[in-house]
Protein backbone atom coordinates (compact mmCIF):
# COMPACT_ATOMS: atom_id res chain seq x y z
CA UNK A 1 0.00 0.00 0.00
CA UNK A 2 1.06 3.36 -0.67
CA UNK A 3 1.86 5.26 2.20
CA UNK A 4 1.63 9.31 2.77
CA UNK A 5 4.22 11.16 4.71
CA UNK A 6 3.16 15.10 6.31
CA UNK A 7 4.40 16.86 9.53
CA UNK A 8 1.73 17.25 11.91
CA UNK A 9 0.25 20.37 12.08
CA UNK A 10 0.14 20.76 15.84
CA UNK A 11 3.40 19.77 16.47
CA UNK A 12 5.63 19.83 13.49
CA UNK A 13 6.83 16.19 13.94
CA UNK A 14 6.35 13.68 10.65
CA UNK A 15 3.12 11.63 10.07
CA UNK A 16 3.33 8.75 8.17
CA UNK A 17 -0.01 7.01 7.15
CA UNK A 18 -1.66 4.90 4.73
CA UNK A 19 -2.70 6.48 1.73
CA UNK A 20 -6.01 4.73 2.23
CA UNK A 21 -6.69 5.79 5.68
CA UNK A 22 -9.47 8.15 6.60
CA UNK A 23 -8.17 8.99 9.96
CA UNK A 24 -4.69 9.85 11.71
CA UNK A 25 -3.16 10.49 14.97
CA UNK A 26 0.32 11.87 16.06
CA UNK A 27 2.19 10.05 18.15
CA UNK A 28 3.94 13.12 19.91
CA UNK A 29 1.32 15.28 20.25
CA UNK A 30 -1.59 13.05 20.53
CA UNK A 31 -3.80 15.60 18.03
CA UNK A 32 -6.32 13.34 15.71
CA UNK A 33 -7.04 14.59 12.06
CA UNK A 34 -9.16 13.27 9.36
CA UNK A 35 -7.70 12.71 6.25
CA UNK A 36 -9.64 14.67 3.21
CA UNK A 37 -8.40 13.47 -0.64
CA UNK A 38 -9.34 15.92 -3.59
CA UNK A 39 -7.91 13.87 -6.55
CA UNK A 40 -3.75 13.45 -5.51
CA UNK A 41 -3.93 15.76 -2.76
CA UNK A 42 -5.25 15.57 0.99
CA UNK A 43 -5.29 17.86 3.68
CA UNK A 44 -5.39 17.11 6.91
CA UNK A 45 -8.45 18.86 9.81
CA UNK A 46 -8.47 18.38 13.73
CA UNK A 47 -11.01 15.96 14.64
CA UNK A 48 -11.67 18.30 17.50
CA UNK A 49 -10.23 20.78 18.92
CA UNK A 50 -7.64 18.88 21.28
CA UNK A 51 -7.04 20.62 25.27
CA UNK A 52 -5.47 18.41 27.62
CA UNK A 53 -5.79 14.80 27.93
CA UNK A 54 -9.38 14.33 27.77
CA UNK A 55 -9.52 15.91 24.59
CA UNK A 56 -7.35 13.82 23.13
CA UNK A 57 -8.85 10.56 24.80
CA UNK A 58 -11.98 11.06 23.22
CA UNK A 59 -10.80 11.92 19.73
CA UNK A 60 -8.36 8.95 19.64
CA UNK A 61 -12.04 6.73 21.20
CA UNK A 62 -13.72 7.95 18.33
CA UNK A 63 -10.88 6.81 16.08
CA UNK A 64 -10.88 3.75 17.07
CA UNK A 65 -14.22 3.09 16.98
CA UNK A 66 -13.78 3.72 13.18
CA UNK A 67 -11.01 2.08 13.22
CA UNK A 68 -12.94 -1.04 14.55
CA UNK A 69 -15.86 -0.65 12.20
CA UNK A 70 -13.85 -0.43 9.36
CA UNK A 71 -11.47 -3.29 10.60
CA UNK A 72 -15.02 -5.67 10.69
CA UNK A 73 -16.35 -4.89 7.15
CA UNK A 74 -12.97 -5.28 5.71
CA UNK A 75 -12.94 -8.90 7.46
CA UNK A 76 -16.33 -9.33 6.31
CA UNK A 77 -15.18 -8.23 2.38
CA UNK A 78 -11.98 -10.85 2.93
CA UNK A 79 -14.91 -13.49 3.88
CA UNK A 80 -17.22 -12.98 1.05
CA UNK A 81 -14.10 -12.98 -1.17
CA UNK A 82 -12.64 -16.32 0.05
CA UNK A 83 -16.76 -17.97 -0.10
CA UNK A 84 -16.38 -16.93 -4.07
CA UNK A 85 -13.09 -18.59 -4.37
CA UNK A 86 -14.24 -21.75 -2.67
CA UNK A 87 -17.41 -21.73 -4.47
CA UNK A 88 -16.30 -22.38 -7.51
CA UNK A 89 -15.95 -26.22 -8.00
CA UNK A 90 -19.40 -26.61 -5.67
CA UNK A 91 -20.98 -24.55 -9.00
CA UNK A 92 -19.45 -26.88 -11.15
CA UNK A 93 -20.49 -29.94 -9.51
CA UNK A 94 -23.85 -28.60 -9.31
CA UNK A 95 -24.04 -27.84 -13.00
CA UNK A 96 -22.55 -30.99 -13.98
CA UNK A 97 -25.30 -33.06 -11.40
CA UNK A 98 -27.91 -31.06 -13.45
CA UNK A 99 -26.77 -32.25 -16.80
CA UNK A 100 -26.81 -35.85 -15.61
CA UNK A 101 -30.54 -35.16 -13.81
CA UNK A 102 -31.53 -33.96 -17.48
CA UNK A 103 -30.01 -36.90 -19.15
CA UNK A 104 -31.62 -39.51 -16.61
CA UNK A 105 -34.84 -37.85 -17.06
CA UNK A 106 -34.64 -38.33 -21.00
CA UNK A 107 -34.33 -41.67 -21.01
CA UNK A 108 -36.99 -42.23 -18.07
CA UNK A 109 -39.45 -40.75 -20.29
CA UNK A 110 -38.02 -43.00 -23.89
CA UNK A 111 -38.25 -46.11 -21.47
CA UNK A 112 -42.39 -46.28 -21.06
CA UNK A 113 -42.78 -45.78 -24.65
CA UNK A 114 -40.00 -47.93 -26.38
CA UNK A 115 -37.52 -47.31 -28.68
CA UNK A 116 -39.28 -49.68 -31.10
CA UNK A 117 -42.29 -46.87 -31.37
CA UNK A 118 -39.76 -44.11 -31.78
CA UNK A 119 -36.78 -44.97 -33.37
CA UNK A 120 -33.29 -45.42 -31.99
CA UNK A 121 -32.23 -42.10 -33.62
CA UNK A 122 -35.15 -39.54 -31.81
CA UNK A 123 -34.03 -40.88 -28.78
CA UNK A 124 -30.26 -40.64 -29.17
CA UNK A 125 -31.61 -36.76 -31.21
CA UNK A 126 -32.75 -35.90 -27.83
CA UNK A 127 -30.08 -36.77 -25.79
CA UNK A 128 -28.18 -34.52 -27.84
CA UNK A 129 -30.18 -31.67 -27.28
CA UNK A 130 -30.69 -32.32 -23.69
CA UNK A 131 -26.71 -32.53 -23.73
CA UNK A 132 -25.79 -29.06 -25.54
CA UNK A 133 -28.32 -27.16 -23.79
CA UNK A 134 -26.80 -28.39 -20.57
CA UNK A 135 -23.74 -27.17 -22.05
CA UNK A 136 -24.80 -23.76 -22.96
CA UNK A 137 -26.65 -23.03 -19.70
CA UNK A 138 -23.50 -24.44 -17.72
CA UNK A 139 -21.02 -22.11 -19.51
CA UNK A 140 -23.19 -18.51 -18.17
CA UNK A 141 -22.59 -20.07 -14.69
CA UNK A 142 -19.09 -21.54 -14.48
CA UNK A 143 -16.84 -18.83 -12.76
CA UNK A 144 -13.40 -19.06 -14.78
CA UNK A 145 -10.14 -19.55 -13.56
CA UNK A 146 -9.44 -15.95 -13.99
CA UNK A 147 -12.05 -14.50 -11.81
CA UNK A 148 -11.26 -17.18 -9.11
CA UNK A 149 -7.58 -15.81 -9.35
CA UNK A 150 -8.84 -12.20 -9.34
CA UNK A 151 -10.91 -13.08 -6.10
CA UNK A 152 -7.93 -14.78 -4.57
CA UNK A 153 -5.62 -11.39 -5.59
CA UNK A 154 -8.49 -9.32 -3.93
CA UNK A 155 -8.55 -11.17 -1.06
CA UNK A 156 -4.67 -10.92 -0.48
CA UNK A 157 -4.97 -7.67 -1.44
CA UNK A 158 -7.70 -7.31 1.36
CA UNK A 159 -5.60 -8.96 3.77
CA UNK A 160 -2.73 -6.80 3.99
CA UNK A 161 -4.71 -4.22 4.11
CA UNK A 162 -6.69 -5.96 7.09
CA UNK A 163 -2.92 -6.65 8.74
CA UNK A 164 -2.08 -2.27 8.30
CA UNK A 165 -5.30 -1.32 9.77
CA UNK A 166 -4.97 -3.75 12.69
CA UNK A 167 -1.13 -2.54 13.15
CA UNK A 168 -2.71 0.94 13.21
CA UNK A 169 -5.43 0.12 15.54
CA UNK A 170 -2.28 -1.33 17.64
CA UNK A 171 -0.60 2.23 17.87
CA UNK A 172 -3.72 3.91 18.87
CA UNK A 173 -4.33 1.99 21.83
CA UNK A 174 -0.75 2.65 22.49
CA UNK A 175 -1.25 6.17 22.25
CA UNK A 176 -4.02 5.83 24.29
CA UNK A 177 -2.54 4.34 27.12
CA UNK A 178 -0.03 7.08 27.42
CA UNK A 179 -2.43 9.56 27.26
CA UNK A 180 -4.10 7.62 30.28
CA UNK A 181 -0.46 6.68 31.97
CA UNK A 182 0.27 10.69 31.42
CA UNK A 183 -2.86 11.39 33.34
CA UNK A 184 -1.97 9.08 36.00
CA UNK A 185 1.29 10.45 36.61
CA UNK A 186 -0.33 14.42 36.38
CA UNK A 187 -3.27 13.70 38.95
CA UNK A 188 -0.47 11.43 41.31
Amino acid sequence: MDSIKTNCPSCGVGLEFSAETDAVVCARCGAAFRVHRHGDTFNLSEVAEVHGNLGKLKALEIMLEEMDEEIEAVGSDIESLRGREKAAPLQAGCALFGVFMAVIIVIALFMPLGREYLGGWIFYLTILIVLAFSAWRMRHRFVSREQVERFRQERERLQSALVELQAERDRLHRIREEILGDAVSEDG
